[in-house]
């Protein structure tokens, strides 16, 4: 089992302390970087300051951001795998016999 750690990081200059494990201490603090960049440029661009509603809509925003990018994975996975099924049966008809799949 890996050990725990208790990390600090600051977003919107404010001190959080996350337990995280030993192994995801870099992803937490990139991802708490992220979060900061995000907040501050939208507190820059909003004459709302509420850092609440500063909180909601970044989330927001990146959480659409995640979904384009995860319909855009999605999408090509479905691309790669029609392909891969074409040149399949390229070389099937070539060979003249069935190739294993590997999708």
């Amino acid at each position: 089992m890996s050990e725990e750690k208790i990390v600090s990081v600051q977003i919107l200059n404010r001190d959080y302390r996350v337990k995280c494990q030993l192994e995801q201490q870099a992803e937490l603090k990139e991802a708490a970087n992220y979060i900061n960049e995000k907040m501050s440029q939208l507190k820059l661009q909003s004459s709302n300051n509420a850092p609440d509603q500063i909180a909601v809509i970044t989330a927001l925003n990146i959480c659409n951001d995640w979904l384009k990018l995860k319909k855009q994975y999605k999408q090509q996975v479905e691309t790669t795998n029609s392909q891969v099924n074409k040149l399949t049966q390229r070389v099937e008809k070539a060979l003249g016999k069935k190739v294993d799949s590997f999708v």
